[in-house]
């Protein structure tokens, strides 16, 4: 499976472009949330674009190699989360769920608990959990809704998302 477009722009939301490395709490990253540069690091948009792809691919293959009996929506959802945590944060009692039950209400737990940075709560890092939670438990077909609500705030995407549901 892949990302789709998307889920694509809302990882490309929620990281943001900077075209400088900025301290990221563990080194410094580049362009959308790319890890591992030197301080100083200076890209082009087409290398920062070269790079998501290249990290998409990477997410994409472990989620993949994972082998889940999961929607567009959730892959969507899985990626982006381990886009932002690595592929460790996908692990242990959340993977365990996903494999034996991927529709678990319970895996919105798992998804809310990783939102520390340097063991700080971060209001950002609540907020992507919550709008990948929400797309993760959606039905395949309401990601452009997610999308193009995002900047609105997570309680619009969720009325929007009721909405869609129960027009159903």
């Amino acid at each position: 499976m892949n990302t789709s477009t998307s889920g694509k722009q809302l990882i490309k939301e929620f990281e943001g472009l900077r075209l400088r490395a900025y301290p990221d709490g563990a080194g410094y990253s580049v362009g959308y949330g790319h890890w591992g540069v030197s301080a100083g690091t200076v890209i082009t948009q087409l290398q920062a674009e070269m790079y998501f792809e290249l990290d998409i691919q990477r997410f994409e293959n472990y989620i993949n190699s994972l082998d889940l009996d999961i929607n567009q929506n959730q892959f969507d959802a899985l990626v982006s989360f381990t886009y932002n945590t690595g592929e460790g944060g996908f692990s242990g009692t959340m993977l365990e769920m996903a494999r034996n039950n991927p529709n678990d209400p319970a895996i919105a737990n798992e998804f809310a608990r990783k939102v520390y940075s340097q063991g700080q709560i971060l209001q950002a890092l609540k907020n992507r959990r919550q709008i990948e939670t929400e797309l993760y438990f959606s039905p395949p077909g309401i990601s452009k809704i997610a999308i193009a609500s995002l900047s609105l705030g997570i309680g619009i995407i969720a009325l929007l998302i009721t909405r869609k549901i129960s027009q159903k």
